[in-house]
């Protein structure tokens, strides 16, 4: 029975990343869009996903919220942080930790995962692109998660930055 409902869950997921990734397709950034506090949002996500990484034995860390607004869509910025946020809890191994800092209209989220390589860099942002499957296996990823994200950056003429961190893991960095 528990498998079943993890198997209907992961498929809800799928087809609400696939509607959103057609949503965002013919995106009309003159509607929709109103004035975003994102440490208000972020810390609404942070609430959601701190139940899911203690599951995994994972400390979620907050360096800084600072307050930050920013003109745009609440629904897809939500959605741009959350997956981000969990990506990073998803390929964070167990006993680790997920560092969020907030500052200076800039959003960063680092990881303690194995990191991407820099050539894949790029690649990661492609619909259905993963790099390495085989590590990842039970993490019920679709490789939809980072080609929404995109998307909902663009749209909003925001950048994403990704770069592999000292050691160990990856940052993904959201300017506003």
């Amino acid at each position: 029975m528990c498998t079943i409902k993890k198997e209907v869950e992961t498929l809800q997921k799928l087809v609400f990343t696939l509607l959103m990734l057609a949503k965002v397709r013919n995106y009309d950034t003159k509607t929709g869009f109103e004035p975003l506090e994102i440490d208000s949002i972020t810390l609404d996500i942070l609430g959601e996903y701190m139940p899911i990484a203690k599951s995994k034995s994972i400390d979620l860390h907050v360096e800084n919220l600072d307050a930050t607004a920013f003109f745009g869509d609440k629904e897809l910025i939500r959605i741009l942080i959350a997956n981000l946020l969990d990506n990073a809890i998803k390929y964070t191994p167990k006993g680790k930790q997920v560092t969020l800092n907030l500052q200076s209209q800039c959003l960063s989220i680092s990881d303690e995962g194995e990191g991407i390589p820099k050539e894949k860099h790029e690649l990661i942002f492609n619909k259905f692109y993963q790099f390495n499957k085989t590590n990842h296996h039970g993490t019920n990823s679709f490789g939809l998660g980072l080609a929404l994200a995109k998307k909902i950056a663009n749209i909003h003429n925001i950048k994403i930055l990704l770069q592999n961190n000292k050691g160990v893991g990856a940052t993904f960095s959201v300017y506003f």
